[in-house]
């Protein structure tokens, strides 16, 4: 039995797992048919030997059932799924199965998971010992890699990447780490005290993906499914709190206890045209405008946009606003996310409330350039910051002032923003200023 002993033990489990109770000599006898048999048969005392060290390394116990001399795996039922030890059960099967396998060459494809191989033995390793780690991180946005001494508390593998929760030794709160952008990592002496108030199960539950965020809630979220597709959600749900609620022949509405973060949206976004979101009305508000933003790209021209028209119509008031330069101004706007969501808006007020809002829309409204020059520009897209707040309380009248007040804040070391774009800029804040003075409700539910 000269295989290497980690596919030994990977064998065994797996064995013992999916044929328990089982006696030695038929799991003797399934070592001489598999792929690692290289001729030396499997002796009793290395039978033996192995199940202690599955046990001492993965926690799972083999047990004998006296009365018929059988074994079995120990709490069976226990190893649910999502936990350390089904994965690891799962990952055993794959394994063996491709072992015999291996003939077939690239007829059988599996995926490539690139962050599991360097460092998560490491990290695991500290994490028994409560071992603080030194890692070189090097996220997307850094130039360079940085160092960072953390404390490790939870592994979760999602979507062919591994990541590592951990806080610092001097700031308790939890950050995100993704190991793919580790560069090194090395396990020091030094140990810390596991939180007696943190519980790893606890702090996931309730996100899809693994980005937590302080500030997003749990919430109810009701879902509907084309007949077809419901079949592929109830085989892998897309959270584990999922329940099914109603059914029709068309159609099977699911309900969940989950926090609406972006990568919960990505998933729904994945689904296509065969789920609809039901409610909350704030969750199907954010996919309506991230669906508007999807055919807003692929178009490449939000002057064709409801938002668009109207700063191209507006703009004609103004001589020093040339059409050419306004297009091109757009074009550089149409992805950012204050325009997808006033999009979303304006085309909901239109359903809703008809051409009485566009009637409405006047760009010299008294009580619209009031609220600017209140300062009240909370969620009002580049007047929200403090010093812009000052210059307005300084006198708006007009967008003209608006304009000029876009134009007078950058920073100092940047080139002066030109008229066109400050203009464009202008109009659409102007524009969302609009609905927050005159439709709050909708201003609340769109862009909070």
């Amino acid at each position: 039995m000269k295989a290497h002993p980690v596919k030994r033990y990977f064998w065994l489990v797996d064995t013992i797992y999916r044929n328990g109770p089982i006696s030695f000599a038929e799991v003797a006898r399934r070592w001489h048919q598999s792929a690692l048999f290289e001729g030396n048969e499997l002796a009793i005392h290395t039978f033996h030997n192995h199940r202690e060290a599955i046990e001492e390394l993965f926690l799972i116990r083999i047990e004998c059932d006296d009365s018929s001399n059988k074994y079995y795996i120990e709490d069976k039922e226990g190893l649910k799924s999502g936990s350390a030890s089904a994965w690891l059960l799962n990952t055993f099967s794959i394994s063996n199965i491709l072992s015999e396998a291996q003939s077939l060459g690239s007829r059988v494809q599996v995926e490539d998971i690139p962050s599991s191989g360097r460092y998560l033995s490491d990290i695991l390793a500290a994490m028994r010992e409560n071992r603080c780690i030194t890692i070189d991180y090097h996220p997307f946005s850094a130039i360079e890699p940085f160092e960072l001494t953390i404390q490790p508390l939870i592994t979760k593998l999602i979507d062919r990447r591994w990541y590592l929760y951990a806080s610092k030794p001097n700031d308790p709160k939890v950050k995100l780490y993704a190991l793919d952008r580790f560069e090194g990592c090395s396990v020091l002496d030094k140990t810390f005290d596991y939180p007696t108030d943190f519980d790893a199960e606890s702090y996931t539950k309730d996100v899809v993906g693994v980005a937590i965020y302080d500030r997003v809630k749990p919430e109810i979220i009701r879902i509907r499914a084309n007949r077809r597709h419901a079949k592929y959600m109830e085989l892998l749900p897309l959270h584990h709190s999922q329940t099914k609620i109603a059914e029709s022949e068309k159609h099977i509405d699911f309900e969940y206890f989950v926090s609406p973060t972006p990568e919960l949206y990505n998933k729904l976004l994945a689904y296509g045209r065969d789920i609809e979101v039901l409610s909350p009305a704030k969750v199907r508000s954010e996919m309506y405008s991230l669906t508007t933003s999807m055919a807003n790209l692929y178009s490449h021209k939000m002057e064709s946009s409801k938002v668009g028209r109207a700063v191209r119509s507006a703009a004609r008031v103004f001589p020093n606003a040339k059409a050419k330069e306004v297009a091109q101004s757009l074009e550089m706007m149409h992805d950012t996310l204050f325009v997808e969501r006033l999009e979303a808006c304006i085309l909901y007020l239109e359903a809703v409330i008809g051409w009485e809002y566009a009637k409405s829309l006047k760009l010299d409204d008294t009580e619209t350039l009031a609220l600017f020059e209140s300062g009240d520009t909370d969620g009002v897209f580049i007047y929200e910051s403090h010093q812009v707040r000052d210059k307005l309380r300084q006198g708006v009248k007009s967008i003209d002032d608006l304009v000029e007040v876009n134009i007078a804040h950058h920073h100092p070391k940047a080139l002066p923003k030109p008229y066109s774009y400050a203009l464009v800029q202008a109009l659409v804040s102007y524009f969302g200023g609009f609905i927050k003075c005159h439709y709050p409700r909708e201003f609340k539910i769109f862009f909070e």
